[in-house]
């Protein structure tokens, strides 16, 4: 699960509320400041009651959504912190790709392991054993 890193956020002594949200959007997004408006948004969302954990998981959400990544007609990303903290509903759309998009990650798993498990020749060692204790 997510770990915030305070010491990937810029300056060192930023120990705002908000910080690690954005840190987390920085490993995306390498560049990114997170302005005065992107701030005031994720404080908005924290006092809806978000946790730091859930806003991390939208941003990861927005991030797996081909749509989102420029997949689109207009082939544009859109992957503001402001698209994704813009209301409630954005950050629950948001975690529920990220959720979903793990659910199909642990699903594509289990066939690659069912399929690995299929291709192995059986053992034949103890039948040739059988065979050769009875003459054959």
């Amino acid at each position: 699960m997510f770990q915030p890193d305070l010491f990937d956020i810029g300056p060192r002594n930023d120990t705002s509320p908000e910080a690690p949200v954005i840190a987390h959007y920085r490993k995306y997004h390498s560049r990114a400041k997170g302005g005065k408006k992107e701030r005031e948004l994720i404080q908005q969302r924290l006092r809806e009651g978000f946790t730091v954990e859930d806003m991390c998981l939208a941003i990861d959400g927005c991030h797996v959504s081909d749509f989102h990544k420029g997949k689109n007609d207009r082939y544009t990303k859109y992957q503001s912190l402001e698209l994704i903290f813009r209301d409630a509903s954005h950050v629950n759309n948001f975690m529920d790709l990220a959720d979903a998009h793990e659910k199909e990650k642990k699903i594509k798993a289990r066939k690659s392991n069912y399929q690995r498990e299929e291709r192995q020749p059986p053992d034949v060692g103890p039948v040739k054993e059988w065979l050769r204790s009875q003459g054959r």
